[in-house]
């Protein structure tokens, strides 16, 4: 780091000091971030501790996916580097230190964090699936087997008991502790990625 005499800079795909780490994206989706963005930092040793350059911001849609999210942000990105970079090259920039008691952290996704659990409110279920896709990807366990959630789309109110996947005309629901979600996009053991109402 000290071999660079205007230093070596990063842009970290958060508003640090929320969400250091491997996984800030998906990490702001599961948790309800209203937005995110990109921080251009400076490297230091410790985990994106470095000092803040500049950053942008970007709301987090009910429909935003991880996916999604990352190529959004990745034009940000380079926007924000374009529009830094004559700083950067002329040196003498003054980055702002981080309020580190305020830091958060996304750890790297793990396989189990796909699994669906009824239990739990729809919203929370709505958020994990959009965060968690393509990869690790969300699942249900239906009939002994893994049955991939790819896609959502509304939460409704339901009466039916929690666990229940019910099917219909009006698509593909799953209740839960506190109402219903929709699945929009399903996949099948062995099978390609389909609407509900046909997988």
């Amino acid at each position: 780091l000290d071999s660079c005499p205007l230093g070596v800079w990063n842009l970290h795909f958060s508003l640090l000091p929320r969400w250091r780490g491997a996984a800030p994206v998906n990490h702001a989706l599961l948790a309800g971030d209203e937005e995110t963005g990109v921080s251009l930092m400076r490297l230091t040793e410790g985990l994106d501790e470095g000092p803040v350059l500049a950053q942008c911001h970007r709301a987090i849609g009910h429909e935003d996916t991880s996916e999604s999210l990352l190529a959004a942000l990745a034009v940000d990105a380079a926007e924000l580097l374009r529009d830094q970079l004559p700083l950067l090259l002329g040196g003498g920039v003054a980055p702002v230190a981080q309020d580190h008691a305020r830091a958060t952290y996304a750890p790297k996704l793990r396989k189990d964090m796909g699994r669906l659990d009824w239990r739990r409110p729809a919203a929370d279920l709505h958020r994990q699936v959009r965060a968690l896709w393509p990869w690790p990807g969300s699942e249900l366990q239906l009939e002994g087997q893994a049955l991939k959630v790819c896609g959502v789309g509304a939460l409704r109110t339901c009466y039916r008991d929690p666990g229940l996947l019910v099917w219909g005309k009006e698509g593909a629901w799953l209740s839960t502790a506190d109402g219903a979600l929709e699945l929009t996009l399903l996949q099948r053991p062995g099978k390609p990625v389909q609407p509900a109402l046909q997988a």
